[in-house]
């Protein structure tokens, strides 16, 4: 009895029955996005608690982002190309978002530290907004890059200092829990939810979110501050010459959101009055894309203890897919090649 060829027939077959359990799981995903679609619609009519006015939307060809007018706070990012459960009615999967139902939120803020504001609406464009606080003391303008998944925030303190002089922050703010858009199954109940920093010592020290039972704090210039999920990421890339302190607090009650981001040290008066400028980043974890966007971000994209190994694999595939435009097949080809390759040594 040859087992090299039961071993490679099972592989065959098992590789075949979870095709088939793939596609039918793909099918049900279907029908309940269908089924759900309109009621998550309804949910989002309703204004998140603390907010009295209707969102300003703004968008390119890859983001859709609802911002509101009185508080200043992003409430919603969608990522148009990426459809939840691959429904053609669906608008995007949220990376930030609010439900209703479950007390569920995801949002960001920006500004100065203990100056908290109300806007007006100054100026909206298709892919813009500009914002100036009912005071006359200070302006917001977000302006997402074309055909990207980038946003720029510029907060500017447009009136008279204050003899403390504030200091310019970003920070995002989300209850525990599985993403919005993420399906109930077993992968997506325990998929990796957590903050991840790139500091001075790791390039990628990350944290799973509910573990984060005190305030974490770094001191440094540049670096970058990410929400990590399984196929997606939120990252507040700091300018490479910025002093920053980086942040992640807990909840500071049972329930409550734990916040993370960053503060910016060090910086004049001239400074504040010509405008801090934030860069962010909503998308999904592409390496190839997040290498050029930030030194080490593609770090967030976890591959284990075999790194090493991974990716190297991960970039055949890659370019297995561009040729044939099918991640299942692409896999499959994958590990014929895989196999040919090390077919001399199992052979010997």
């Amino acid at each position: 009895m040859n087992w090299r060829y039961i071993y490679i027939g099972s592989v065959v077959v098992l590789s075949y029955v979870l095709f088939l359990s793939w596609n039918a799981e793909k099918e049900i995903k279907q029908e309940f996005a269908e089924a759900s679609f309109i009621e998550q619609n309804k949910s989002e009519e309703l204004l998140p608690s603390g907010e009295t006015v209707g969102f300003v939307q703004i968008q390119n060809e890859k983001l859709d982002v609802l911002v509101s007018p009185s508080s200043g706070k992003i409430w919603q990012a969608r990522l148009k190309e990426h459809t939840y459960l691959n429904n053609k009615e669906s608008r995007g999967v949220r990376i930030f978002g609010f439900d209703h139902l479950s007390g569920f939120k995801f949002y960001l803020n920006s500004g100065f530290v203990a100056q908290s504001k109300t806007f007006n609406v100054v100026e909206v464009l298709p892919s813009s907004l500009r914002l100036l606080s009912l005071d006359g003391l200070v302006s917001k303008e977000f302006t997402l890059k074309e055909n990207d998944y980038e946003l720029y925030i510029e907060d500017r303190w447009v009136g008279q200092l204050p003899v403390d002089v504030p200091a310019p922050y970003v920070a995002m703010y989300r209850t525990d829990g599985k993403p919005l858009d993420a399906t109930d199954s077993w992968i997506d109940n325990a998929s990796y939810v957590g903050v991840a920093f790139k500091t001075p010592d790791d390039p990628y020290d990350s944290y799973r979110l509910r573990s984060i039972d005190e305030r974490l704090l770094f001191d440094q210039v540049g670096g970058w501050v990410g929400f990590i999920q399984k196929y997606f990421l939120t990252a507040l890339l700091v300018n490479p010459n910025d002093v920053v302190t980086m942040f992640a607090n807990p909840p500071g009650v049972p329930g409550g959101v734990y916040s993370m981001g960053s503060i910016v040290r060090e910086k004049t008066v001239s400074d504040i009055n010509s405008g801090i400028s934030h860069k962010l980043f909503f998308g999904p974890k592409i390496r190839s894309d997040l290498m050029l966007i930030a030194k080490d971000l593609e770090l967030s994209i976890d591959m284990g203890w075999f790194w090493f190994l991974a990716q190297p694999l991960v970039m055949l595939l890659v370019v297995i897919n561009d040729l044939i435009n099918n991640w299942g097949v692409s896999i499959l080809l994958l590990t014929v090649v895989v196999k040919l390759l090390l077919w001399p040594i199992s052979a010997a």
